[in-house]
């Protein structure tokens, strides 16, 4: 094959130098026409003293077609000439490849060579041992079977002996073979056991897949009626007058803006609002006031107050340590009764909306009527139930999750505000608010994927259907679940930090409940 490879590359490079050669001889063969048509062309010129020759004396029409031809003769000569001595180049530096492949190929064959010579030696060698062996055991035998034939007792001993010992082997023959067929079942029964566990196997796996995306499927269709129950809570849960909004700022409201609304943080409030609020000015006398706790509710706002399962979530280590820097002001806190300290959302609503007139009659002290106002409107309202990290104690600090939608730019600057905190249902069905005190509030950074992660389950979709219910543009609660699991989206925090209880303002609702009362009955 080799020689057959180069035969063909000598050959082409033979042909390749005869057509070289040709072309050569025909470019010199055209330059030296075209040398004698510029002769002929100067001399022509130089005759009439730079004017233009007669016609009669030009070169005639088919010269000078002959020179073009020449030239498109010689272009395409020297365009083949380059195309062959690139082809020389190539078949050069192929046949440098082949020298050092072949001189490559030499030295191993140099060295398999001496490795075989080698191996010759040594198993000549070897073979020389093993027969100066085998001759000395010979010798030694020989010499022993010599000794036996001068004792006959001792031959007659040893034909005994081989003739039990020929017997045993035989029966050893015999068990050997019927051990080496049973070991061949029994090789063959495991085979086709694995092969059976292999086939098992392979059915179980396939099972395993097919169960696992049906257990995919199943958690799909349990968070999607997760999602639909927390729904159907968040529509069954306020049914009459109250309606839950997200924290907001309603600080500083105008005497035109008597009438506006009262955010309260919940899951999916933003999409309805309290037709009485919209229509006509709330009166006392239009709130149904039945449900205040006058006999049975009293024990469902004691069971709320004694029962506060949704009791402050201690937010994760980088986010205490923040709240551990704040300085604490429990002790400045007053000694108040809890079973004082608890309001019906309605009353609220009510009291710090288009009733706040009647509360900042009960405020006392001597401070300018806007400035009661003011500690009447700003005030917010989360519940413990969406904002674990919410405080529940007067002078406790904490954080609530707001910032969706029209609030994205809200607290971004600090501002103080009243807290009221929801807390949880127990086994009544009005929700308690409890008065905290004033509080410093102001954004901090979002929700880290890790801190994502640390919320309960029902939060999580309470939190991914309150943001489809802003209209963000993903499709589905799922795919927010998803934008927040992966930190593409980040949930807003806002800060709490207790600075003060704001005695005048708790007393003056205390007296508005009371009378209220009294009015109800």
């Amino acid at each position: 094959m080799d020689e057959a490879f180069w035969s063909s590359v000598v050959k082409r490079w033979s042909d390749a130098s005869e057509n070289v050669i040709k072309l050569k001889e025909e470019l010199a063969k055209l330059e030296k026409e075209r040398a004698a048509h510029r002769c002929h062309s100067a001399t022509s010129s130089s005759s009439i003293n730079g004017s233009r020759p007669p016609v009669s004396e030009r070169p005639p029409k088919h010269s000078m077609e002959a020179q073009g031809d020449d030239r498109a003769t010689t272009s395409t000569i020297l365009e083949e000439l380059e195309d062959v001595e690139i082809g020389l180049a190539k078949a050069k530096e192929e046949y440098r490849k082949l020298q050092k492949e072949l001189a490559a190929s030499s030295r191993t064959i140099a060295e398999l060579t001496l490795r075989n010579q080698k191996l010759v030696q040594d198993h000549r060698e070897e073979i020389k041992r093993l027969r100066g062996e085998f001759q000395s055991t010979l010798t030694a035998k020989r010499f022993q079977d010599f000794q036996s034939l001068m004792e006959p007792n001792e031959v007659e001993d040893a034909s005994r002996k081989s003739r039990s010992t020929t017997t045993t082997l035989s029966i050893s023959t015999v068990a050997g073979a019927q051990l080496v067929a049973n070991l061949e079942r029994q090789i063959e029964t495991l085979k086709r056991s694995v092969e059976a566990s292999e086939a098992e196997q392979h059915d179980m796996h396939h099972e395993l897949l097919s169960t696992r995306e049906k257990l995919h499927k199943a958690e799909e269709n349990i968070r999607i009626l997760l999602a639909s129950i927390v729904k159907l809570q968040a529509v069954a849960r306020y049914p009459g007058y109250t309606s839950l909004q997200h924290a907001s700022d309603n600080s500083m409201l105008s005497p035109s803006r008597k009438s506006s609304k009262i955010s309260f943080t919940s899951n999916k409030s933003h999409s309805r609002k309290n037709p009485i609020i919209h229509h006509s000015p709330i009166t006392l006398q239009q709130i149904d006031l039945s449900h205040l706790p006058l006999h049975s509710s009293l024990i469902s706002e004691k069971t709320a107050i004694k029962h506060d399962s949704a009791t402050f979530s201690t937010p994760p280590l980088l986010r205490e340590k923040a709240l551990s820097r704040l300085p604490a002001i429990s002790d400045n806190i007053p000694a108040i009764d809890a079973l004082d300290n608890n309001f019906d959302r309605a009353f609220l609503k009510y009291i710090l909306g288009e009733g706040a007139h009647s509360l900042i009659g009960y405020i006392s002290g001597a401070s300018e009527t806007a400035d009661k106002k003011n500690r009447v409107s700003s005030y917010l309202c989360p519940t413990l139930d969406h904002h674990p990290w919410c405080p529940s104690t007067p002078g406790q600090h904490g954080y609530i999750f707001v910032g969706l939608g029209k609030d994205k730019d809200s607290y971004k600057s600090a501002i103080t505000r009243n807290l009221f905190v929801g807390l949880s249902k127990g086994q009544g069905k009005h929700r308690i608010f409890r008065y905290l005190g004033k509080y410093r509030v102001s954004r901090v950074e979002p929700l880290s994927c890790e801190e994502w992660a640390t919320l309960s389950d029902e939060t999580k979709v309470v939190y991914a259907n309150l943001t489809y219910g802003k209209g963000n543009g993903l499709p589905s609660v799922d795919d927010i679940l998803s934008t927040y699991e992966s930190g593409k989206s980040r949930i807003p925090c806002v800060q709490l930090q207790c600075i003060g209880f704001d005695l005048r303002f708790y007393k003056a609702l205390i007296s508005s409940k009371k009378s209220e009362r009294k009015l109800a009955q």
